[in-house]
């Protein structure tokens, strides 16, 4: 076979074993034993923890995550969840898009594939015009197969010329030793296991670079694939390749789908289809989506001046990490998925096979990750001058996505699947119901930051039946308690107070509070609540069943500042836990002014319990009792009218002193108007179950309209005669109630009216009661000892890898593996001086640079036909390797030396300074075998001297990144640069503006007044809205001039006219109705999938509480405007969001009122008249005589005007269209000032007119709008509008006759007006254009969110309120405009590609569906991928194309 020329076992001795093989012969000797089966057991053992080392790390982060969690609050673990299943929400939407976007180059392939089979399978460049092709099929760490001849003999099995074909199988050695074998040597060959040394094999870069190094001089290949050992290609999956790199020049790698066959069974058919999901699905979604195509490891075409370029970038890495693609993506080469192009490869059998792939996998993406995240924050160079290839924002934030985001997503993943493990290990299920409630973390989303639940305490309830009979031998101090006859209910302690009695408010039971609100919770609350002690006064008198006075709470006349002082007292307990409490109490008196007289206990705004004396603003029909529980809007049905409380029924006087009573035991909640109940609610209702409490009285009011209405603007006095309360306490009482001195004989009864005491108490009654978990305390010994164990296990394992590696690495020193492989450090800069690039170098000198180092390995050598060839003992393989011309096998001439030769090899001998396999006449982006037109090169041509220096280009990608240089861009392949690199290069000339700035502009203009006045109208309403109270003077002169101009609901009619010129125009100007058809299939979904995303992303934040202060900005800006609820269920959701498609105008979708200000009212519009106003177009173009177009115009425009219908804005924007395009009206009414000039100001005034018609009607009184809105009929009736009740100001939703005007003068004025055009036309509007839907559908959410929040801080500062605005307006504004950049691209891709895909499916007929193998059947593919040939297998002469037995491409067709 061969023999070694060097002598093994001396020490620095490296040799390179060339040698040629038989098909019968049998290669044993190629594959020598590995050195773990050779070695000592101690070796094995060694081996088998570093391999198993992934696994066990990972099984130790599970256990960790897992007792982690274990040990968490269930506050913390939350928080946690919340976070996991937000990020899973986000990737999931995410994930749903790349795939959708995977559907078009799936489509295309489908197609290609049909178009290829209806051509008979012919392509375009002639089988003799074809580049020769490099197959790298590469091994790795896998032993390489006995008999490789299934992949030698790929190139008669593919639809390629074989001649054109090489095949490099790539090994790796088990030391420094090298070896070339040639396979047969009865026929030429083009195939080679090259066994690579282990210095040169560390990663894929380091590998191929390896091989094309040595193989560079005598293959001019200059498109080369790089598979894995066990991949197959498609019999015509290397024709399409090199077809699509020769066609399109644009494309440096064409990356194609791997799919992995199975051999049966559930799980390996499982592992396939995960696989086919990314590699057919996701990963070219994922490149149209994100605009980011990552080259992936296998399967992929390259040209091979990139793929050598890319490799010399990163060659010196220690492991794989993704570095061939991502190193293609720093250099900007371009990548194209092309999913016809297939592979096959065996898939995983077995768990182990699976795991051991996916450790694999994660191990490369998380090694890429490190290394070029930093893609992302790099200034590419050359941006500037080609802005085709310029890095987008997009671009770069696809890198993170790619790298960063989605390990840290995998994680979050990972920890969700850790905590739901943990929740079922420490509260385990005790039913299927409880499992699923466990597993779903049944917490409402909007209260996952709150502490929810209470401690668990049993207070034994002494009270019997006996109790009620037993006779009375009640102590005089009532130390033993007191029991409620009516309901056998047992009380520690109690409260008793007669203020008839007393002229002061005893200080150790009640505390009389002050306070003053800075804001209320309520959408009708107008007023702010206060409290003082001024308004707790004793009045003398006597009534029918009081005497001789009582304790009066009042309510003062509100202040300008919409303040309201009333009264309040608190009980000094806090420890209230279930009793009686009742209130001797007279209803705040009639037509004083809404107030209400409220007796509650109150934990918080969830845990409350009152009742309410509501005097109302009309006291004789709607005075009445009402009850609640934990804040919630009262309900009619849960109280009582006065007047029903004077029938016969109840007999009670409400404006009268009466007793209230409300009843709170473990179970329910009981209310009472003397002695009879009125309402029962269980307690969990309250959630006020094992909650102590305090109880108020308090006489308030804050105007709340659905409440109790007022305010008072004088005072008004509401009566206290007595209160008794008996209950029990939370913490230790006073009472003897459990002593053995006391029985039931000697409790108090709750109805002796002579009782006159109030129970003592100790210090801890006075403190308020702290929530604790309800969850049994869990023993955190188990999670601490799992975690420390893990923490352990996991450093002994780090240990030994670092040991094992620096083991490894000192005895590579003693074997004599160079020095220099180490990797230099990096110089300060990592460019060569040009004095490096001209010198020879020494072998043995010190290099300043990995970069100077691969640059000068770079360099070319010449050497005759008779020159030794050596393996240069450099770290710096590449290119170091050569053979003599006589010792080579040339592509197409068999040389029969080259199988009995043998050559010694010796480290030393190279000249300095030389590399002589380089090839001459290099350059990186075109072949670098010479000119890439001349196929065959001649060994003279190929042995000039190559004396030009490296450019920076081959520098190492990681060098760069560490020192942030700018990344070169390269020129394509086939470009002027390339082709004559001391050209200038050709100036890429701006393409022509498609779109019309000014109107842009205007647009953009329109949409910043219309979210300035939602604004307005959320925090200062009396600057747009008449009669509301303002806070300064300064509000009502606003509105009385500058506001009808400025913040006028008629700008929105601009979005009409404009749309429909944007809409209409391409079908005006060519008449193809393909554009019309595109229009009315893409219209919808443009606009309804990037609103439903936002409708989705506003239901969540309002779920979470973003806009949970919106309900206090009523009470600070005294706006009537800004309100909004959460959907019942998301049934309703779909309902509401369904009903935008279908709504037909004026009517104003239900939507409104759970949007953030409402907007969607114009999206119903915007899709109905898109049918009307292209079928007009269309009717438009038909009328050729100018004067039945306009006719038309006239005719359609008062139709629907008269109809209140919003066509006639629709119509106008088209005729201003058509008037543009067809009669080029702007350029005949410039050329005439005499026309010009007065239709100018003509349009001026009536867009100043059609504003100012509300300021005339503020000063007034008089408006033009309700007058024109009387003149339309009444659909109902017929009658006109102004003769029916329905009579007055339009709404919001339904078109004004002055808004019309507006929108089509303020359009001519734009299109003829240079001046305005120009202020349109500038940066600041063109920059805000793309982001116009953005600013039109989330301004109200940060309004509502971001806004509300910080108004009411600075509210609850005391800020004044010009302040408090002018600082919510920035932070309102600044938050917008920072999401634009953010939210905009997402809905863009939402709505545009999508909608592209829509259309396409909707335009084109689908391809057929064919099977991956095509024209193949599946069992030949499988055949091809598990086969084991036998001599007869490649017998026969069997035609090109065909994959194994019987199996035809097609080929001979061609």
């Amino acid at each position: 076979m061969s023999a070694k020329s060097s002598r093994p076992g001396e020490k620095g001795d490296a040799s390179v074993r060339v040698s040629s093989m038989s098909d019968q012969e049998d290669n044993r000797e190629n594959h020598p034993i590995p050195h773990e089966q050779r070695g000592s057991g101690r070796a094995r053992k060694t081996g088998a923890i570093q391999r198993w080392t992934p696994t066990a790390l990972l099984m130790s982060y599970f256990v960790f995550s897992i007792a982690l969690y274990t040990i968490l609050s269930d506050h913390s673990r939350k928080v946690f969840w919340f976070l996991y299943l937000a990020i899973a929400t986000i990737v999931a939407g995410t994930t749903a898009l790349e795939a959708y976007d995977g559907l078009t180059p799936l489509r295309e392939a489908r197609k290609a594939v049909a178009k290829a089979d209806g051509d008979g399978w012919t392509f375009k460049t002639a089988d003799e015009a074809l580049p020769t092709l490099n197959l790298i099929f590469d091994f790795g760490d896998e032993e390489i197969p006995q008999d490789v001849r299934p992949i030698t003999h790929l190139p008669e099995e593919l639809m390629y010329p074989d001649h054109k074909v090489v095949v490099n199988i790539l090994r790796k050695a088990n030391g420094p030793s090298a070896a070339m074998d040639y396979i047969g040597h009865e026929k030429p060959s083009s195939a080679k296991v090259i066994t690579i040394p282990t210095y040169a094999a560390a990663s894929l870069s380091a590998r191929v670079g390896y091989c094309l190094a040595l193989d560079a001089p005598n293959t001019a290949s200059s498109i080369t694939a790089v598979f894995s050992g066990a991949q197959r290609p498609h019999p015509h999956a290397v024709r399409h390749a090199v077809e699509r790199l020769l066609q399109d020049k644009k494309v440096d790698i064409v990356q194609g789908r791997n799919i992995l066959v199975p051999r049966g069974g559930f799980f390996s058919r499982m592992s396939t289809l995960g696989n086919d999901m990314f590699s057919a699905l996701l990963y070219p979604g994922r490149s149209v989506t994100w605009s980011l195509s990552v080259a992936q490891d296998t399967n992929s075409y390259w040209r091979t001046d990139a793929l050598h370029a890319a490799v010399t970038a990163s060659a010196t890495v220690a492991c794989d990490g993704m570095d061939l693609g991502f190193t293609a993506v720093a250099r900007k080469a371009r990548t194209a998925y092309d999913l016809k192009i297939i592979s096959y490869a065996p898939g995983p059998t077995t768990v182990a096979q699976f795991w051991a792939l996916q450790v694999h996998v994660a191990r490369e993406l998380a090694v890429a990750t490190t290394r070029y995240s930093g893609l992302a924050f790099m200034r590419q160079k050359g941006e500037k001058s080609d802005a085709g290839n310029k890095w987008t924002l997009k671009t770069r934030f696809a890198v993170l996505w790619t790298l960063p985001i989605m390990r840290f997503v995998s994680h979050a993943i990972v920890q969700y699947f850790c905590m739901a493990w943990a929740i079922l290990f420490t509260s385990a299920p005790n039913s299927t119901a409880d499992f699923a409630r466990t597993i779903y973390f049944p917490y409402p989303i909007s209260i996952w930051l709150i502490v929810s639940g209470t401690i668990v305490q049993s207070l034994a309830q002494n009270a019997t039946a006996g109790f009620a009979t037993a006779p009375s031998n009640a102590t005089a101090g009532c130390h033993c308690g007191y029991i409620d006859p009516s309901t056998s209910l047992v009380y520690t302690d109690s409260v008793i107070v007669y203020f008839n009695e007393t002229n002061t408010v005893p200080k150790d039971v009640f505390s009389i509070d002050t306070f003053k609100h800075s804001s209320e919770k309520g959408w009708f609350i107008y007023y702010r609540e206060g409290a003082v002690e001024e308004n707790v006064k004793f009045e003398e008198g006597s009534v029918w069943n009081l005497d001789p006075g009582w304790l009066d709470l009042n309510v003062s006349g509100y202040t300008p500042e919409h303040l309201v002082n009333g009264a309040q007292l608190q009980t000094v307990r806090q420890d209230i836990k279930y009793g009686t409490f009742r209130a001797f109490m007279r209803s705040p008196q009639p037509y004083a002014g809404g107030s209400a007289l409220t007796m509650r206990l109150q934990y918080n705004e969830t845990s409350s319990v009152e009742l309410d004396l509501l005097n109302m603003d009309d006291s004789t029909d709607d005075a009445c009792m009402q009850t609640s529980v934990s804040n919630q809007d009262p309900v009619t049905s849960w109280g009582l009218n006065y007047t029903v409380l004077e029938e016969p029924q109840y007999n009670v006087g409400p404006w009268d002193f009466w007793e209230w009573r409300m009843d709170w035991s473990e179970k329910e909640i009981d209310w009472f108007v003397g002695e009879n109940k009125t309402r029962t609610v269980p307690t969990t209702n309250a959630s006020l179950v094992d909650v102590p409490t305090a109880f108020y009285l308090k006489h308030w009011s804050n105007g709340d309209a659905s409440f109790m209405q007022g305010p008072p603007t004088n005072t008004s006095a509401a009566s206290i005669g007595w209160v008794r309360l008996f209950f029990n306490s939370s913490v230790e009482s006073t009472s003897q109630i459990n002593s053995s001195s006391c029985d039931a004989s000697q409790l108090c009864s709750t109805e002796d009216t002579t009782l006159r005491l109030s129970t003592g108490y100790n210090a801890e009654s006075t403190v308020r009661w702290t929530p604790e978990s309800t969850h049994k305390h869990r023993s955190k010994t188990v999670g601490l000892a799992l975690i420390a164990a893990s923490l352990a296990f996991s450093a002994a394992l780090l240990i030994h890898a670092l040991i094992r590696k620096w083991s490894d690495k000192k005895a590579a020193n003693r074997t004599g593996v160079p020095v220099g492989t180490q990797r230099p450090k990096m110089p300060t800069s990592p460019w060569p001086s040009q004095d490096m690039l001209s010198k020879s170098r020494a072998t043995s000198g010190a290099w300043t640079s990995q970069a100077d180092l691969e640059m000068h390995d770079l360099k070319t050598h010449h050497v005759g036909a008779s020159s030794t060839t050596l393996l240069a003992a450099e770290p710096a393989f590449l290119g170091r390797h050569e053979r003599s011309m006589s010792q080579r096998p040339l592509l197409n001439t068999y040389d029969s030396t080259a199988a009995s030769s043998q050559t010694a090899f010796t480290a030393g001998q190279m000249t300095p300074g030389t590399n002589p396999f380089d090839t001459p006449g290099f350059d990186r982006r075109s072949s670098y075998f010479g000119a890439a037109k001349d196929m065959n090169i001649s060994p003279a041509a190929s042995r000039n001297n190559f004396g030009s220096p490296a450019t920076p280009a081959e520098a190492s990608t990681t060098d760069l990144l560490l020192k942030g240089a700018a990344l070169p861009p390269g020129e394509p392949e086939g470009s002027a640069a390339a082709a004559n690199p001391g050209a200038k290069p050709t100036p890429v000339l701006p393409q022509a503006r498609t779109r019309v700035d000014y109107l842009a502009g205007l647009v953009a203009c329109c949409s910043l007044l219309v979210s300035c006045t939602h604004f307005i109208l959320t925090f200062v309403p009396s600057v747009i809205e008449e009669y509301l109270p303002q806070h300064y003077e300064s509000e009502y002169w606003a509105r009385r001039t500058i506001e009808p101009f400025f913040f006028n609901e008629i700008w929105v009619g601009i979005f009409f006219t404009t749309s429909t010129r944007f809409l209409t125009s391409g079908f005006i100007r060519t008449g193809n109705l393909k554009i019309v058809a595109e229009k009315v299939v893409c219209r919808c979904p443009r606009l309804m999938i990037p609103i439903t995303a936002v409708i989705i992303f506003q239901y969540f934040c309002m779920d979470l509480g973003a806009v949970k202060y919106l309900e206090y900005i009523p009470s600070i800006s005294w706006s009537t405007w800004p309100s909004t609820t959460l959907y019942t269920n998301f049934g309703f959701f779909v309902d509401e969001t369904l009903q935008l498609f279908y709504l037909i105008p004026n009517a104003a979708p239900q939507i409104t009122w759970n949007y953030c200000t409402g907007v969607l009212w114009t999206i119903p519009v915007q899709l109905q008249f898109t049918w009307v106003v292209l079928l007009g177009a269309v009717v438009i173009r038909e009328i050729k005589t100018p004067w039945k177009r306009f006719g038309f115009y006239a005719f359609v425009i008062i139709n629907n005007w008269y109809a209140m219908s919003w066509g006639y804005y629709f119509y106008g924007g088209l005729l201003l269209a058509d008037l543009d395009i067809t009669y080029k009206y702007r350029k005949w009414i410039q050329a005439r000032a005499y026309v010009h000039y007065p239709m100018l100001c003509l349009a001026i005034a009536l867009v100043f007119l059609s504003l100012g018609n509300d300021l005339f009607a503020i000063w007034t009184g008089w408006t033009f709008s309700t007058q024109e809105r009387g003149i339309h009929p009444e659909v109902e009736s017929g009658l006109n509008i102004g003769a029916t009740s329905d009579a007055g100001y339009p709404a919001y939703t339904e078109p004004k006759l002055n808004g019309f005007v507006f929108a089509v003068a303020s359009q001519y004025v734009v299109e003829l007006s240079t001046w305005v055009q120009a202020v349109l036309s500038t940066r600041v509007f063109l920059l805000l254009f793309p982001h116009v839907f953005t600013i039109y559908l989330i301004h109200g959410l940060i309004f509502w969110s971001v806004g509300t929040v910080v108004c009411v801080y600075f509210a609850h500062v005391g800020l004044a309120y010009w302040l408090n605005m002018l600082l919510t307006a920035l932070c309102c504004y600044a938050t917008l405009f920072a999401c634009l950049p953010i939210v905009t691209p997402v809905m863009e891709m939402l709505g545009k590609e999508i909608t592209k895909g829509i259309w396409v499916s909707a335009s084109e007929e689908p391809p057929p569906w064919r099977p991956s193998s095509y024209p193949f059947s599946v069992e030949d593919i499988r055949g091809m991928v598990y086969r084991k040939d036998d001599d007869e297998s490649f017998g026969g002469g069997k035609g090109k194309g065909r994959v194994g037995t019987g199996m035809s491409s097609g080929r001979e067709g061609s």
